[in-house]
């Protein structure tokens, strides 16, 4: 060990302060606390510089010194690792224009004063005023080099249920909970196609609809169980941005809360139950309005005129008429890809980065949209408005 430390006191040795009282406690081996001056960014880091042999006993080689905002300096002999090691012993420091002034050190009750300049990686010191310190002198003096941090592995950038990641040349993917056992399951998907191929692709990325029975709409006795594990099975596939379904309302609500708990967004333009918003507080939404008026409410809206107007693209693009929510089946897969960008980023290597919460949340505040079912806003709870006004200006 060198001759920086007293022998009888074998650990580091703080030297905080300029009296003569003070450096005494200190050189003894007590301890003070550090200075709260403040020293330039730049000068701010872990730096080393190959030092010569110093005359208290240390031999040649690379020492480490760290550099402090709030004034303190940390030194580490030569065989030290890190800056985040225990120093060798530390001193206060002030900075005042191009001068360093750097304090007591064991040994040394007096300052030494130094020119300093920084460049983009290095810092360079000058001893202007530290006679009587030789081994302070020779330590400082010249130029230091940055030490870059040893930075941790950064692991891959993969999907959770916060986040879902797609690769450059790879689709967003949408689960839309069909139903085999509903007779306009075949239209319904050929309209979510429809608002697919009309709004193309997401900030470059193509789309992808991943169909999942979840067979629920004759009330069959296992219709929770079917509900919940085709929600399992689309929330597993993490590549899933968002759910549009399911068709029937049966089971449903124990599905919601898988959904909930994944943060996956889903709109269903079919499933009218009363009680399925507080299932899916933050996630369920829907393009139909619920059963307290539905009945009422969808034969006028299916005659309205942009309504009638869709239903004909839709019959000269598939060769026959929509079955019935058809038509809100392509508001609702507008809807979420519609806000898909605005809930998403393109990384440095090119990934797009879809935030599920926030597309959760654009997908909640939707607000007079455009939509063949006319303008279709949906309330705090997830539920479609039934706007008189609006419809009345459709029909217009």
């Amino acid at each position: 060990m060198g001759g920086w430390e007293r022998a009888h006191a074998p650990r580091a040795v703080v030297i905080a302060g300029a009296s003569a009282v003070a450096a005494t406690v200190l050189l003894s081996g007590g301890l003070a606390s550090a200075s709260t001056s403040t020293v330039p960014h730049s000068m701010v880091g872990c730096w080393h510089r190959r030092v010569p042999a110093l005359p208290v006993g240390t031999s040649a080689g690379v020492w480490l010194m760290k550099i402090r905002s709030g004034g303190e300096l940390l030194a580490f002999r030569p065989g030290t690792k890190s800056c985040n090691a225990g120093p060798d012993f530390t001193a206060t420091i002030s900075v005042t224009g191009s001068h360093l002034t750097i304090g007591p050190v064991p040994l040394c009750s007096t300052k030494g004063v130094y020119t300093w300049k920084a460049a983009a990686n290095s810092l360079a010191l000058q001893a202007t005023a530290d006679k009587s310190c030789l081994p302070r002198r020779l330590l400082f003096t010249g130029v230091w080099r940055e030490t870059a941090p040893k930075k941790e592995p950064v692991p891959p950038v993969v999907s959770n249920t916060i986040h879902v990641v797609v690769p450059p040349g790879q689709p967003i993917q949408i689960a839309f909970a069909l139903d085999s056992g509903f007779s306009g399951t075949p239209s319904l998907a050929h309209a979510i196609q429809m608002a697919v191929d009309d709004h193309g692709g997401v900030l470059g990325f193509p789309i992808r609809i991943n169909g999942v029975n979840a067979p629920t709409c004759s009330d069959p006795p296992n219709a929770v169980t079917a509900a919940t594990t085709a929600a399992y099975r689309i929330t597993a596939n993490l590549q899933n941005v968002a759910v549009l379904g399911q068709v029937c309302s049966h089971g449903f609500a124990q599905a919601l809360a898988i959904y909930q708990k994944a943060n996956m967004v889903v709109v269903s333009g079919s499933a009218t139950n009363t009680a399925l918003p507080a299932a899916g507080p933050t996630v369920f939404n829907r393009t139909i309005v619920d059963d307290n008026d539905v009945d009422a409410w969808y034969p006028v809206i299916s005659q309205l005129p942009v309504d009638l107007a869709w239903r004909l693209d839709y019959t000269t693009k598939f060769g026959a008429p929509p079955s019935d929510f058809a038509d809100l089946y392509y508001d609702a897969a507008n809807i979420v890809l519609g806000d898909i960008a605005g809930a998403s980023l393109v990384d440095a290597k090119g990934n797009l980065i879809v935030d599920r919460v926030a597309l959760a949340t654009a997908v909640r505040h939707t607000s007079g949209y455009p939509g063949v079912t006319c303008s279709v806003t949906i309330d705090s709870s997830g539920n479609r408005v039934d706007d008189g006004q609006a419809i009345t200006t459709c029909a217009g």
